[in-house]
């Protein structure tokens, strides 16, 4: 008896160890869906502010006509931006929607104390900035994507002082001013999934703090917990996105009530001492089934290949034999483009097919030592055992294009979808697990902007850039603005 007692307590603990594994693993992945879908809107914003930086610096003395006409289309079919400015020197003297907010017009920004320090940043390092949320004239809130504009002029030698920049061709790049997009929170946060709270879980995007308790100032989205007795943080991830100040999305959890806990344990310590003969039978069988149960919470469930989680196991593993070895490896980040169509238009399942079909593909494309790795949505990771040279490297990065290129056949349909690779080395690229993830989803989200991206644009998207496109065709080849870090 007294054995049967150990055992069960042994295996209960095993299982629910295995639990909390499952449960922190679908926490993660569900606060990476957030971040992913989140950072997906304000960077396609990101991308419709350098069309209007482009348009702005080619053409700097554009009337109020030319404005509307070209906002009305920029922003065609993105329903989060509810308002475009531009800010000559720093003072508003275009805006649209007009009718809405024309009374900002005329407004200085060096004059709001809480949103200067963002456009006197753009301003210094040349480079798109988002700001924390600012109240539109219509009381509600909105995140602003800042963008600053400079122009060509032509100067005969170098003078201390002043805004200007010098460049080679003996032109100055002059400061304009300002472009400013409005994105509304509640729309964006809404898209993203960061809104839905419930009475067990709360998302929040906080300001990056150490603090135990972060003050009001240090939330962008939900409300501030002020009583913090009753949550528990699971999860914390860090947004990419080029803010002043860094930003992070956290997942709290509700603590159970004392007496739910204490109800919790008594009914299990009863069913545990109840069945302690049939347990003590089958424990060989319980402990085997465990295994596998920790077996699974290393695979993406899905598609069967490698999670975040084993991935980066691997990734240290490996970095260890290579340090001992003298040797490197290289890490690819794939991202599927066009994916987010296919859910739309056939549904979910249709997607899933997708997904799966894509990951038999990469893990066809590699060897036994390497690692296909699925990193949650549309996103996976081929981790290689050995560095190759340059034209190896372009042949197997072109293998895998073509891999995920091919017609996939689901649901009665054939469907395509590309995909955008970024690589990135060890030790050149990163000493850790996580420098070297970083790496390389860098360089895949500047292939996905830069001059050499390669993706399949949604439908929404596609008739607003076809639309566009006639007014900031030229403005993008003659651009002098200098490529952006993704």
């Amino acid at each position: 008896m007294v054995c049967g007692l150990w055992i069960t307590s042994y295996v209960g603990s095993l299982v629910e160890e295995s639990e909390a594994d499952r449960d922190r693993n679908s926490v993660e992945q569900r606060v990476k869906e957030v971040e992913a879908r989140f950072q997906g809107r304000i960077r396609e914003a990101i991308s419709l502010g350098k069309g209007l930086q482009a348009y702005v610096a080619l053409h700097p003395a554009l009337s109020d006509e030319e404005f509307a006409t070209f906002s009305a289309r920029l922003i065609e079919g993105h329903g989060e931006i509810r308002a475009v400015s531009l800010a000559p020197d720093n003072e508003i003297k275009y805006v649209y929607p007009h009718r809405e907010y024309s009374d900002i017009l005329g407004k200085k920004l060096d004059a709001d104390p809480k949103q200067w320090p963002t456009v006197r940043e753009a301003m210094a390092s040349r480079q798109i900035l988002v700001s924390e949320p600012a109240v539109l004239n219509s009381g509600r809130e909105a995140l602003v994507v800042r963008v600053p504009i400079y122009t060509k002029s032509a100067v005969r030698a170098e003078t201390e002082g002043g805004s200007n920049i010098g460049s080679p061709d003996n032109t100055r790049l002059q400061y304009w001013g300002v472009a400013s997009l409005a994105l509304d929170k509640v729309t964006l946060f809404h898209g993203a999934g960061l809104s839905e709270d419930s009475k067990d879980y709360s998302l929040q995007l906080e300001m990056a703090t150490h603090s135990a308790a972060p003050s009001s100032d240090a939330y962008v989205a939900g409300e501030p917990l002020e009583d913090r007795t009753w949550i528990v943080e699971e999860a914390r991830l860090p947004v990419s996105l080029p803010t002043l100040e860094a930003w992070e999305i956290v997942y709290y959890r509700n603590k159970l009530e004392p007496g739910q806990i204490a109800l919790g344990a008594m009914l299990s310590h009863i069913f545990g001492i109840a069945a302690t003969l049939v347990i003590s039978v089958l424990s060989f069988f319980l402990i085997h089934e465990v295994f596998q149960v920790r077996g699974l919470a290393l695979q993406d469930t899905l598609t069967g290949l490698a999670n975040r989680r084993l991935l980066e196991d691997r990734i240290n593993h490996l970095s260890r034999i290579a340090e001992r070895e003298d040797r490197g490896y290289h890490l690819f980040w794939l991202d599927l483009d066009g994916f987010k169509p296919i859910n739309d238009t056939y549904g979910h399942e249709t997607g899933d097919l997708v997904l799966k079909e894509v990951a038999r593909r990469l893990k066809g494309e590699i060897r036994t030592a390497d690692t296909a790795a699925r990193m949650g949505g549309d996103e996976f990771v081929i981790l290689t055992s050995n560095t190759m040279d340059d034209a190896h490297r372009q042949a197997f990065m072109e293998r895998l294009r073509n891999a995920v290129r091919a017609p996939i056949a689901a649901a009665s349909r054939t469907i395509s979808v590309d995909v955008s690779v970024g690589v990135s080395t060890f030790p050149e690229d990163g000493q850790t697990a996580q420098e070297v993830l970083r790496s390389a989803d860098r360089r895949m989200y500047e292939m996905k902007g830069g001059r050499h991206k390669r993706t399949a644009v949604p439908q929404r998207t596609k008739s607003a850039a076809a639309k566009v496109m006639p007014l900031i065709g030229q403005a993008n080849r003659r651009s002098t603005e200098r490529p952006s870090a993704g």
